[in-house]
């Protein structure tokens, strides 16, 4: 899981802060994942149907419920109560968000080796939990399909997915000059780039074609053509 890997960090980092010292003293690794009442074992049950955002709540306000029964086990004054209660809360939202952004990219770099048929349902669930647009092209004729409908693109953040034979997936990069110099390969996009808007125009609003990206007219289906009288 990735969160744990970003709690060992925290846990075997030698820079802290003072503030962060005390935490990793008071809240030591073990109340994570050591006996039935360990923060991740009860928040895995809590979290077993929910939603990628539910459960990063789920997991964030137990924790800090069960820290704030160990300050007052400690007597700990108000006063630094609240302060250490604030920096807990700011770096569970920080080890969360890392967790879910490395979840997602390893999820990218693994769809490359999948050997299976990967369904609708499941491409619909990971589209929800990693709150990304997930777009499809047909490696023979390089044109983009639906997969599901066009209710599913909620204008997040995308990515485009090249389907190949027997059920092999490669995402779609961008090649672009870095700042820096050189080149990066961008394999997300934002829902303006004009990428992601001429496939979800294509798909999903083709009438719309001839007005916004007269280029793409040629890829339009027989029908919207005959009805444009463009045949």
């Amino acid at each position: 899981m990735a969160f744990n890997n970003f709690l060992n960090k925290f846990y075997k980092a030698n820079n802290l802060s003072e503030v962060f010292q005390i935490i990793r003293e008071l809240l030591p690794r073990e109340s994570f994942e050591q006996g039935k009442d360990a923060i991740l074992v009860v928040t895995a049950k809590e979290c077993e149907g929910k939603l990628l955002d539910e459960c990063k709540d789920i997991i964030r306000t137990y924790t800090l419920t069960y820290f704030h029964a160990v300050l007052e086990i400690h007597e700990i004054d108000k006063e630094r109560q609240e302060l250490l209660m604030r920096k807990l809360n700011e770096l569970m939202i920080k080890l969360l968000d890392k967790a879910e952004n490395k979840a997602f990219e390893d999820f990218r770099e693994n769809l490359s080796r999948c050997d299976e048929w990967v369904g609708q349902e499941l491409f619909g669930y990971l589209s929800d939990v990693f709150k990304r647009d997930i777009y499809f092209i047909d490696s023979e004729t390089r044109m983009p399909y639906i997969m599901g409908g066009c209710d599913d693109y909620q204008h997040r953040k995308s990515i485009v997915v090249l389907w190949l034979n027997q059920g092999h997936y490669e995402i779609v990069g961008r090649r672009e000059k870095a700042a820096k110099g050189g080149y990066v390969i961008q394999r997300e996009f934002e829902p303006n780039d004009s990428l992601i808007q001429k496939i979800y125009t294509l798909l999903c609003e083709p009438n719309e074609i001839p007005a916004k990206f007269p280029d793409m007219i040629s890829f339009l289906p027989k029908e919207v053509k005959q009805a444009f009288g463009i045949l």
